[in-house]
């Protein structure tokens, strides 16, 4: 849809910064042109993989992340063409990641969460990590289990749960790094 969207638009962009160059004002016809051009960025990137259902999740987390004021950042160099899961199993890892570390990373000065998703020898791996408060050592042996969050009464400690579930099932493991900078689920 996002890029149906730009596609839409793209006439109308095209017609400002040609009324831009016509007025002489080349300065802010880069600048239009350097925020369309940061746009469609955003979205090709994206849009890298074979699972239309994960590609939709990640411009869904993009826009959410935007809105709240947390630079999102995806590194994907997988096509997910061979998934050992559903890909909507895959989307509901992923959210569910994506959403914690969006409300970990909200609270910090630099509000950042990225994603990076991956194929090795062991097969499919991801990474998303977030800028926010350190989890506290007493809880990261628990961190999985229902029922346990760090949000207080936002939480209901189901997320991570249900991330490690479904991993198990399909013969994965995911570990947590925790630490004064950074928070990873990897």
């Amino acid at each position: 849809r996002q890029l149906r969207m730009q596609r839409h638009d793209f006439i109308n962009h095209l017609q400002v910064i040609y009324a831009l160059l016509q007025m002489d004002e080349s300065d802010q016809a880069m600048e239009y042109m350097d925020k369309v051009y940061k746009d469609l960025q955003r979205v090709g990137s994206l849009l890298k993989t074979k699972s239309s259902a994960v590609n939709g999740l990640l411009a869904a987390k993009s826009v959410q992340g935007e809105k709240r004021g947390i630079r999102m950042a995806f590194d994907i160099t997988t096509g997910l063409g061979d998934l050992p899961l559903e890909d909507w199993e895959l989307c509901r890892v992923l959210s569910n990641l994506i959403d914690n570390a969006m409300d970990a990373a909200e609270s910090s000065q630099d509000a950042a969460v990225e994603l990076k998703l991956w194929e090795d020898i062991q097969g499919l791996r991801f990474r998303v990590t977030n800028r926010g408060p350190m989890i506290p050592v007493e809880m990261r042996e628990r961190i999985f289990l229902p029922g346990v969050t760090t949000k207080g009464d936002r939480g209901t400690g189901m997320g991570l749960h249900i991330v490690d579930s479904i991993l198990r099932e399909h013969g994965g493991a995911i570990e947590l790094h925790s630490d004064e900078t950074e928070t990873s689920f990897e």
